[in-house]
């Protein structure tokens, strides 16, 4: 235990733009020296005035106690300080540990490398203690350590938090919106809305755009002087050697005295969401939050919403949907004009709170805001602007050409009523994508039908005007004799008018019809961009699903044309599944972030003694389970297992499961509670591979696969840890993606014996 009176330094974590009001926080919780630095606050105080930032810091993400430079000029000048270190009053020997670094310089180029390093310094100044050593533990471990490189030192610091500090507790795994709001942005967006103010004065509380319910949970928490960390289970200081049991329950005690009393006074809290899975999460992340007596919450269309009953001022708090996630920038203003129309008819002397990048919102609202904040939502510039409601006021239009392609607006652009300019008619030159098209359809056509290859792309981005790519499907069994022609766009650069790369899709989408001969109903135009959160799983419930089956190479999966970012069957692949076929006879197979699990019946269909099929999509789930029955591949020894694939390999890892063919083809990015909330394959896929290296039968192999543009395998540090590799990339690109050579990577992996 740490001395009760000792002074410590600490680095506060937090978002972008959220500094200055996390610095007001620390020192209305009298922490010591406190200084904003960037994306974060450098502060002095105890062991308990940490432990108390952590319970009660509604905005911070993280709490880092400074353990100290040390020399990194060097890999062997940074083992030789950490090794002097005194890990020993941190750690017990038979204890657990995780790194996690961030930052390079000339020589720790890598930081999966870094971690090593560091690593064995600490086990190797234990085993020359205490004939032992602790080990690395990435789910539960006892301590976190935190390590930034910048030129010639390595700053290291415990992470008291554990977790980020914006998982309060209430949020269900697995379970939620895509692309919540940030339980600590949310917090930040209610402090620049003065809530706690209005509360004081017995304001209400309303949000009917209210998603999972993260502002109605924050403001209650805000309103009821409940602490943010009060659910928590688990903390990264709770089996540090010097952890301060008495402090911390000292701090709970008055933490829960406080909750029983705030609830006394909190005032009516709404949330309202004309979506029903919405609500019916919210209910989901009140119950948890064990405040279900106190948030009311209802599924009801906005033009619907009310104040609560005999309430004449409160605070009405709204994050819309904007432009990045609607189809035209003009449904996002028609949103705010109904928003406008909302309040002024029902909550006339409100303040209202809204969040957005989008820079129209004051015109479109016809309300001058008293009040703006920028903060930051992940990268994007989204402020928060506060509203008195009043009657409607005259807004100069905004000149804009921003990131999510806005035009740029005059002030003439818009009527003194926020009309907007009939949109003009855009006269398209079709000329030379119809040469273009027809001579590569010709080229692929001619080789499709000598090779026999059904599914197939005839266009990517060839000309700049027309920034798509084009791909036939031709159906098979009961689609047999229908083509799908499938043109998936990519997002235009924001200096594209929106309207124009509109026209010129609808343009190429006669042109597929007139050139490939198919229906106009069997020409799909889709939006080729990044995907948010989970949305990739949900269906676009607006329009009915287009779904039907192809074939490769004999075999037959079922594909989905118009509700999903892809149709079911990765066209690239088709070569590195061939490879797998002509490999996997006899041998146990295991495919991660399985998609449609086409892989798995490849392997079935080549003679696999065992197939196990892993993702954490339900829908993706049942579709690779049907292409199994349908090829008649299904038997006892085929697993689907519906899981997040980490949480799986840890758990798979334990009960020391063996492979003799492993495939991984891990997202680019994802939300992930394993690791800090996010998913990056760059940062993250040595340590996969290292996990995967522990399935691996004797002669094992792993075949790993990325579609990451930039990425770039970390050689050095795999090849630290045992592992041969091989690039297969060239010989796994099929013909008709050879001119993006970027599409996908590819390597096959192998452990050296003893390794």
């Amino acid at each position: 235990m740490s001395a009760p009176f000792e002074m410590h330094d600490y680095f506060v974590t937090c978002a972008t733009g959220i500094e200055p009001m996390l610095a007001d926080e620390l020192r209305a919780m009298r922490t010591h020296s406190v200084r904003p630095q960037r994306a974060g606050v450098l502060c002095k105080g105890t062991t308990k005035d940490a432990y108390r930032i952590c319970l009660w810091s509604r905005l911070a993400s993280r709490v880092l106690y400074s353990l100290g430079d040390v020399n990194a000029s060097s890999a062997e000048t940074l083992y030789e300080a950490i090794k002097a270190m005194p890990w020993e009053d941190h750690l017990s020997a038979n204890g657990t540990f995780i790194i996690q670094t961030t930052g390079t310089n000339d020589s720790l180029r890598n930081t999966q490398f870094t971690n090593v390093k560091i690593k064995d310094a600490i086990a190797d100044r234990f085993r020359e203690l205490f004939d032992r050593r602790p080990s690395i533990d990435t789910v539960t471990p006892d301590i976190v350590i935190n390590v930034l490189v910048r030129d010639n030192k390595a700053r290291l610091s415990l992470d008291l938090s554990g977790e980020p500090l914006h998982r309060r507790g209430y949020r269900q795994e697995g379970l939620q919106v895509a692309a919540p709001m940030k339980e600590t942005l949310a917090a930040a967006m209610l402090m620049v809305a003065e809530w706690p103010r209005i509360a004081n004065e017995g304001g209400a509380f309303v949000d009917f755009m209210c998603g999972s319910a993260t502002l109605p949970l924050e403001a209650t928490l805000m309103a009821a002087d409940i602490a943010p960390g009060l659910l928590r289970k688990r903390w990264g200081f709770t089996k540090w050697k010097k952890h301060d049991e008495e402090a911390w329950e000292a701090l709970l005690d008055e933490a829960r005295n406080r909750r029983k009393e705030g609830l006394k006074t909190l005032p009516p809290i709404l949330g309202s969401d004309f979506d029903a899975r919405a609500i019916d999460i919210a209910r989901r992340c009140v119950r948890r939050a064990q405040l279900d007596p106190y948030i009311s919450l209802q599924r009801l269309d906005m033009r619907a919403a009310l104040p609560p009953v005999d309430e004449t001022k409160g605070l009405v708090a709204l994050n819309p949907p904007y432009g990045e996630r609607l189809a035209s920038t003009d449904e996002v203003c028609e949103i705010y004009k109904d928003i406008a129309e909302v309040v002024r008819k029902r909550f006339m002397g409100w303040e209202l709170a809204v969040i957005t990048p989008d820079v129209r919102l004051s015109n479109c609202l016809e309300m001058i805001p008293k009040r703006e904040k920028e903060l930051y939502n992940g990268r994007i510039l989204s402020p928060v602007r506060v509203y008195e409601v009043g009657e409607a006021q005259e807004v100069a239009a905004p000149v804009v050409n921003d990131q999510f392609g806005q035009l740029k607006q005059h002030p003439e652009a818009f009527g003194g009523k926020g009309e907007h300019v009939i949109a003009p008619k855009f006269e398209i030159d079709t000329e030379a994508i119809e040469n273009r098209l027809e001579k590569m359809y010709k080229h692929f056509e001619k080789w499709a039908r000598k090779t026999g290859v059904t599914c197939y792309r005839v266009y990517d981005a060839d000309l700049p005007d027309f920034n798509c790519a084009i791909e036939l499907y031709q159906g098979a069994g009961p689609s047999a004799g229908r083509t799908w022609v499938r043109i998936a766009e990519y997002m235009a650069p924001s200096e594209v008018d929106p309207r124009l790369a509109s026209a010129r899709m609808e343009a190429l989408k006669d042109l597929c019809v007139k050139i490939f001969e198919v229906p106009e109903q069997d020409v799909i135009l889709k939006q080729r961009k990044r995907q948010r959160g989970k949305e990739q799983y949900f269906a676009n419930v607006e329009e009915g699903p287009i779904v039907g089956i192809v074939s490769e190479n004999d075999l037959k999966f079922e594909v989905n044309m118009n509700q999903y970012l892809d149709t079911g069957i990765f066209l690239d692949h088709r070569d590195v599944r061939k490879l797998i076929y002509d490999r996997i006879a006899d041998k146990t197979f295991l495919n991660l972030f399985a998609y449609t699990g086409v892989v798995s019946v490849y392997a079935a269909s080549g003679g696999a003694k065992a197939t196990t099929t892993v993702d954490m999509s339900k829908t993706y789930l049942d579709i690779a389970r049907r292409n199994m029955q349908r090829n008649e591949l299904m038997s006892e020894h085929d697993r689907f297992i519906q899981k997040d694939v980490l949480t799986w390999i840890d758990e798979a890892r334990q009960q020391d499961e063996r492979y003799d063919v492993i495939f991984c083809d891990p997202p680019t990015f994802s939300n992930s509670k394993r690791m800090d909330d996010t998913w990056d394959v760059q940062r993250d896929h040595v340590e996969l591979i290292k996990k995967l290296g522990d399935l691996l039968a004797a002669d094992g192999e792993i075949i790993f696969s990325c579609n990451k543009r930039s990425f770039s395998l970390e050689k050095d540090a795999l090849e630290h840890e045992g592992f041969i590799i091989k690039d297969i990339t060239k010989m796994t690109m099929p013909r008709d993606f050879e001119k993006n050579p970027r599409i996908h990577c590819c390597y096959i992996l192998t452990k050296r014996e003893g390794a």
